[in-house]
């Protein structure tokens, strides 16, 4: 079953700084969000919908956290051969 827009930003909101709507002339308004991660903000822009954009920060802390753990591996096997 599909999540809502609240149950996800209620899944991230230690992370979330704020969703926005972005309207320039011309152009198709598009949602952007902003979100931090230790310490480093980041954003994902472009979304059709808020739903969206809240989905593209799921994954992208999904990836930083990966990223993390793969670098902490690293300088622990790294440690451990000295």
């Amino acid at each position: 079953m599909e999540q809502g827009l609240e149950e996800r930003m209620l899944r991230i909101k230690e992370y979330l700084v704020g969703i926005w709507l972005f309207r320039e002339p011309l152009r198709t308004p598009r949602w952007c969000a902003t979100f931090v991660y230790r310490g480093h903000y980041y954003d994902v822009s472009g979304k059709h919908s808020p739903l969206s954009a809240v989905k593209a920060v799921e994954q992208r802390v999904k990836d930083l956290e990966k990223a993390h753990a793969a670098q902490l591996r690293k300088m622990a096997a790294k440690k451990q051969r000295k």
